[in-house]
């Protein structure tokens, strides 16, 4: 929310929580998740499952049997050419 209480950015979860937290895992994973829910089946969103110019250990790749959502690795030629 900004100042005037117009939303900038939303994850599209399908649950709300109280007290949510944003917190920074050992493992590089940004979670946010309910305050008293340490859960990582519970994360309410996690930036692992939204993988950057990175891969780290414990993120994840193939199709998601929950979401549908598909990710997968593709190898580019330069920064600026995606050809191999």
């Amino acid at each position: 929310m900004n100042s005037t209480n117009n939303t900038i950015w939303s994850s599209s979860i399908s649950r709300a929580a109280i007290n949510p937290v944003a917190q920074l895992l050992d493992t590089g994973n940004l979670a946010v998740r309910a305050e008293n829910d340490n859960d990582p089946e519970n994360f309410l969103w996690q930036s692992f499952d939204y993988p950057g110019d990175s891969f780290l250990p414990g993120m994840k790749y193939g199709i998601s049997l929950l979401t549908g959502l598909n990710r997968y690795l593709t190898s580019w030629k330069s920064p600026s050419d995606p050809s191999t």
